[in-house]
């Protein structure tokens, strides 16, 4: 997908659409995303359709990331 859309801006915009041409086929991706009739195309580009990693609906909704807690010294071992 990234070859063809290159090809297609460069065609179009020159040196400057070949630099601009993978962010605007994710940017498309994620547009065709969001809707059921437009997904399928979505689908096409990505492979699986998800604009985002995980589920997350975006940057700005990302929730925290749980605390991994330290290891506990164990308690049965003694320095006899």
């Amino acid at each position: 997908m990234v070859l063809l859309s290159l090809a297609l801006w460069g065609k179009l915009g020159g040196v400057s659409g070949m630099f601009l041409s993978t962010p605007l086929a994710v940017l498309m991706m994620a547009i065709l995303a969001e809707f059921k009739g437009s997904r399928w195309m979505a689908i096409l580009m990505s492979g699986d359709g998800e604009p985002y990693p995980d589920g997350d609906e975006g940057p700005s909704r990302k929730r925290p990331s749980p605390r991994v807690n330290a290891p506990q010294a164990d308690a049965t071992v003694s320095d006899d």
